[in-house]
């Protein structure tokens, strides 16, 4: 065999130029050398769907990354000797961002002149002027603190020294849906899910179909010859574009309600993310952790007592250095109807990506690594709709953009009671919902806060709990915290913490904001607690305080427990958060006796004033005579009533309900 000795020695002098080997296939081929622009290191890390264990430095200035890519191989391959286990892929890029910074503010890549007293003070006073987060100071100090253990620097760095220099600007933290505007999208979603669920199979096959008769088509067939022996003129774009239009219509039958076969992946896409957003929205997961779903991810667990506890299971790259864990999350069976239709309408669309991951193989496109995370990327349930657009990641990409679009193809738009409790719920936004308009953004992430948020100020997981109808579904969450406490009992079970302590947090940022509504803002106070906070209140402010409690007491007693409250589905507040009474529980009950913890502000007077108009809504709907519903029209008139006089106490103007209940006498 003639061996081409000219490519041999410019290979070899390419890679002379591109550096030692820093990363190697899992059959220990190079895979990335030090001076390339990536370092993949696929052969020796696992990694969640959709990611991928590469150090990128295209971002990186070029005056200082082949500095940057020195001191980085040379940390990597100390940390692996002294260790004997290398840093991972998420390290490495946290330490490469903080080098990237340091070598901004420092203005060289000579790291020792952090060591002297006037460099450091130069590197201090421009570090500052960057204006960076805490999160980018943080890869700082990890950056300046893995340069001292490898003895490239000695000054001893105080993390909170750097940290102080943050950003004044206000972060804005993910969003939390308005409640109405929260219903009116997931009714739509499940509406979807319910509509195409019966129907997935089907659905799979005709767009198998269609890029059969698109494929033909291209090949130059005459699909649609009838027998009438015309020929093909043109085979130009737009006229084969026109023939596969005129195939399907003629060609694929099918039942599918409102589905019209379109290859961009525009009517697939709005069914799948449908499906991920019910799946988001009943369970808090992140987006790398939706994309590790599948059709077989929903199960039950057994607890005590036999009861059974849907849950989903998949795999989070959490506090894990970027590598996959498996953890379950509780849920609703709604789910399962969402993972399976996401699943099964894409199984044509599967079997013609795992073809082509097969090729990629085969060419040398992929090495045995990358195909293999490639082949689990596709069992997905949430892969991409449009074939032609994908490239090498095969679970779908962009799911911020995606949510945002199918908001406004719904077309939810916000009413001024959406927007005032916008306001409430994101104080980091304020002002940027309009009446009549879209929310400002909506992400899997805004998902997951408002997962957390409507667990605590809504009632779900609580004893007092508010039973949401989509449709017909109840999607009664009330079990949520005795179930999650269940879960963590199990020993096969990880769950996720984070998750849980988001949803502690915004209980405490309830607790602050409630009581500071007590304390501080309403005027007036009713119910037997808020007269008595009214008085203190009096006597307090009387003797010549500003304020009843700072915001800083209220949240010191709210995070001590000292204080607590719980917001009743009702709107009243209850300030005694041990009581199993329930005040409020339902439309329709009615206590004997008035509780002596209930408060009213006159913020939840004005909700009490919708829920009134709601309830004359609903008396007005039942009362037709029927004497079966009499007694629930008598105890809707009387809740009414009740409301009435919360609401004259709070001078909230409003008509006097007096309708009559038909068919009764003196009501």
């Amino acid at each position: 065999m003639k061996i081409n000795t000219q490519n041999c020695l410019q290979q070899s002098e390419e890679a002379s130029l591109l550096g030692d080997p820093i990363t190697f296939t899992s059959d220990g081929k190079v895979l990335s050398r030090r001076y390339e622009d990536r370092w993949d290191f696929s052969g020796v890390e696992s990694r969640a769907s959709g990611k991928k264990p590469i150090v990128s430095f295209i971002a990186i200035n070029s005056i200082y990354r082949k500095k940057i890519q020195d001191t980085l191989a040379d940390l990597y391959f100390f940390l692996k000797d002294k260790n004997s286990q290398a840093p991972t892929s998420g390290q490495l890029h946290s330490w490469k961002v903080g080098m990237s910074h340091l070598a901004t503010a420092l203005k060289t890549t000579q790291w020792t002149e952090i060591d002297k007293r006037i460099g450091f003070r130069n590197f201090k006073a421009k570090l500052k002027q960057l204006k960076l987060s805490k999160s980018s100071l943080d890869n700082v100090v990890k950056a300046l603190n893995k340069l001292f253990e490898i003895g490239v620097v000695k000054r001893i760095i105080d993390g909170r020294e750097l940290l102080a220099l943050k950003t004044s600007k206000r972060t804005k933290q993910h969003i939390a849906v308005p409640l109405g505007m929260y219903k009116r999208l997931l009714s739509r979603v499940i509406s979807n899910v319910e509509t195409y669920h019966p129907h997935r199979h089907e659905i799979s096959r005709v767009m198998k179909d269609a890029y059969d008769i698109k494929e033909k088509i291209r090949n130059k067939e005459d699909v649609l010859n009838d027998g009438l022996g015309r020929p093909i003129i043109s085979h130009s774009e737009t006229s084969q574009e026109q023939r596969v239009y005129r195939a399907y219509k003629r060609l694929i039958k099918h039942n599918i309600p409102d589905f019209v076969i379109d290859l961009s992946g525009k009517q697939l896409g709005v069914i799948q993310n449908s499906c991920a957003m019910a799946t988001v929205a009943f369970s808090g997961v992140r987006v790398g952790e939706l994309t590790s779903f599948n059709a077989k991810s929903y199960d039950t667990k057994e607890a005590d007592g036999g009861k059974e506890i849907p849950v989903l299971i998949g795999t989070t790259s959490k506090d894990s250095n970027g590598t996959p864990r498996t953890a379950t999350w509780q849920t609703h069976p709604i789910t399962k109807g969402a993972l399976e239709l996401a699943y099964d309408m894409m199984d044509s669309s599967r079997d013609y990506y795992k073809r082509k991951i097969e090729t990629m193989l085969e060419s040398g496109q992929f090495t045995v690594d990358h195909y293999q995370h490639a082949i689990r990327e596709v069992e997905s349930a949430f892969i991409p709709t449009a074939r032609g657009k994908q490239k090498n990641t095969f679970v779908s990409q962009n799911m911020s953009y995606v949510f945002n679009e199918l908001m406004k193809s719904f077309d939810i738009k916000a009413t001024e009671e959406d927007v005032e409790e916008f306001n409430t719920l994101n104080p980091t936004r304020e002002g940027t919902l309009k009446v009549g308009g879209y929310l400002p953004k909506l992400t899997p992430h805004d998902f997951r806060r408002t997962f957390a948020v409507f667990f605590k100020r809504y009632g779900f997981g609580t004893a007092a709990s508010i039973k949401f109808q989509y449709k017909h579904a109840n999607l009664n969450m009330s079990d949520y915290y005795a179930n999650n406490a269940d879960l963590m009992r199990m020993k096969d079970v990880l769950m996720d913490k984070d998750l849980l302590q988001l949803m502690q947090e915004e209980g405490i940022k309830l607790g602050i904001e409630i009581y500071d509504d007590i304390y501080n803002k309403s005027q007036h106070l009713s119910g037997k607690g808020g007269e008595r906070i009214a008085k203190d209140k009096f006597e307090k402010l009387k003797s010549g305080h500003k304020i009843f409690m700072t915001l800083a007491e209220i949240e010191y007693c709210v995070r001590n427990g000292s204080i607590a409250v719980v917001q009743l589905p009702n709107g009243a507040y209850c300030t005694n958060g041990d009581c199993e009474r329930l005040c409020g529980m339902g439309l329709l009950s009615g206590a004997k006796s008035k509780c002596v913890h209930t408060v009213n502000t006159d913020k939840s007077a004005k909700e009490m004033a919708r829920q009134r108009k709601r309830l004359i809504d609903k008396f007005t709907g039942l009362n037709k005579g029927d004497v079966n519903w009499n007694s629930i029209l008598v105890r809707l008139k009387q809740n009414i009533k009740e409301l009435e006089v919360v609401l004259r106490e709070h001078e909230i103007k409003f008509e006097s309900f007096d309708d009559r209940v038909e068919g009764l006498i003196n009501v």
